[in-house]
């Protein structure tokens, strides 16, 4: 399978662009209430979210590709980037 970087890019620039999107508009209500609630023994450190949301975006943005790179129709294309970015 060849790689079409363009795509490749394209799609990793979508998903990130919504993850920090998302990270902006989530970051106001955090830090009021989930430092204060009562947490089980087994939560994980604060540092490992951001890790694994990145390897989990990361993971989101490659099959976006793998979907959009599959089918070089346009008008395809066009539908799976709409229904994705949706």
């Amino acid at each position: 399978m060849k790689i079409h970087y363009k795509k490749l890019l394209y799609c990793f620039f979508m998903t990130f662009a919504a993850m920090a999107i998302g990270a902006y508009y989530n970051d106001f209500g955090m830090e009021k209430w989930y430092h204060n609630i009562a947490q089980p023994a087994a939560t994980p450190p604060d540092i490992i979210f951001p890790i694994v949301w990145g390897i989990l975006y990361a993971m989101m943005a490659t099959s976006f590709y793998l979907v959009f790179a599959a089918e070089n129709k346009k008008i395809q294309n066009q539908k799976i980037n709409n229904l994705f970015l949706i």
